[in-house]
């Protein structure tokens, strides 16, 4: 018996993905000339920044530090839009950087941790890197711009949507400082009178409390577990930590039924 056999050449790059404290760092829109713009995202001053490298194909295993390099630009004050200097190639020989190679014959990714200390002054940073798969498929350089600042402030807390009828959402910023510096959360549901409705903790966040974005869902129903009737009511968030307490400006939600 005779078969045809063919033999294609890999010719398909890896994917790249960058994480900060396990949350996605997207790319930095090309239209982003500010620096400063409210878009970019804050992160902690101590972070945790991840990259993931994947191949498809697991029999050629990106398993050295030669198919991945990791920049950074940044550390000057915050003036103006632009950051002043040049990006810095991050060696592996630093200790902020750990280079984890995939096991040998499986689909995990090559993973580096970049844990950098920005604790120095407020600044934006721009995070660049390049990867390729060991035939030489390069991946399309990531570039994100991230920004740190020393004071943590809690910032747009609002629930969406407003009214509500079955749920709503409760979306709030923290700008600056350390994740391991933010405590204890509460947000408080009042009646118009002033009486406790509900109150949500830190356990019912989406994700750990952290710098960046953060969200929790309100189901609508009060501490015994019944839903709350029609009507305006109150809600107020604080926050306690090593660096800063916040207790926000009482605002207003809507119920619908």
């Amino acid at each position: 018996m005779v078969r045809n056999l063919y033999v294609q050449a890999d010719e398909e790059a890896p994917s790249l993905r960058v994480l900060a404290n396990g949350r996605e760092l997207p790319p930095t829109s090309d239209d982003v000339t500010n620096l400063q713009a409210p878009e970019l995202p804050f992160v902690s001053t101590d972070p945790t920044l991840e990259v993931l490298v994947r191949d498809d194909n697991p029999y050629l295993a990106l398993d050295d530090t030669s198919y991945v390099d990791v920049y950074l630009k940044g550390g000057l004050p915050s003036r103006g839009p632009g950051l002043g200097s040049d990006f810095r190639r991050i060696s592996f020989a630093d200790d902020a950087l750990t280079f984890v190679p995939p096991d040998s014959g499986t689909a995990d990714p090559l993973r580096l941790q970049f844990e950098p200390s920005l604790a120095t002054r407020d600044s934006t940073y721009i995070l660049k890197v390049e990867a390729e798969d060991t035939r030489g498929n390069a991946v399309e350089p990531y570039q994100g711009s991230f920004r740190v600042q020393q004071e943590q402030v809690i910032r747009d807390v609002y629930p969406y949507p407003n009214p509500m009828n079955t749920h709503t959402t409760f979306a709030f910023r923290v700008e600056g400082g350390r994740n391991e510096a933010l405590r204890d959360f509460a947000l408080r549901i009042y009646t118009l009178s002033g009486r406790l409705v509900r109150q949500l903790e830190a356990r019912h966040l989406d994700s750990p409390l952290r710098v960046g974005w953060n969200t929790l869902r309100w189901d609508g129903r009060d501490e015994d577990g019944d839903r709350v009737a029609t009507g305006v009511y109150l809600y107020r968030v604080r926050i306690e930590g090593a660096e800063t307490t916040f207790r926000g400006d009482v605002e207003k939600i809507s119920v619908i039924r």
